[in-house]
């Protein structure tokens, strides 16, 4: 019991302070986005539209933002968590936890390939947006 509190205790505080850092990064983005925005020549204005702008402050620094508390996940944290399961899941039922380390390797490919269409459809998605705000 006192274990899962006091993990629960620190995990609520490292994402209290991660969160907390990744509002002033954001506020930082939009505030130096703002800045040169203000600063563009009028060549450089009749380049870039409102709507990409406005996008740009917006969506842009709002994905970065969600991106930052969750760094430490997909850098060291879940490939740690996958080996040492796989290891203990090794220990326990020998060479047939192998079958299931295959199964998600053989999905990764198919994971890739649905993100890259995903993405795609989004960057779309965002050129209808800036084009309705023009």
């Amino acid at each position: 019991f006192w274990s899962q509190a006091a993990g629960s205790l620190l995990l609520h505080q490292y994402f209290d302070h991660v969160f907390a850092c990744s509002m002033h990064a954001r506020g930082a983005l939009v505030a130096a986005i703002y800045q040169k925005s203000l600063t563009l020549s009028h060549a450089s204005r009749s380049e870039k539209s409102l709507g990409e702008l406005v996008n740009l402050m917006s969506v842009d620094v709002q994905r970065l933002t969600d991106l930052i508390p969750y760094l430490h996940s997909l850098l060291w944290s879940s490939p740690l968590q996958i080996l040492i399961s796989m290891v203990l899941l090794y220990r326990l039922v020998g060479v047939s936890s192998l079958v299931g380390l295959a199964v998600m390797l053989a999905i990764m490919p198919i994971n890739a390939k649905i993100l890259l269409t995903l993405r795609t459809l989004q960057e779309g998605n965002m050129k209808e947006k800036d084009k309705r705000v023009k």
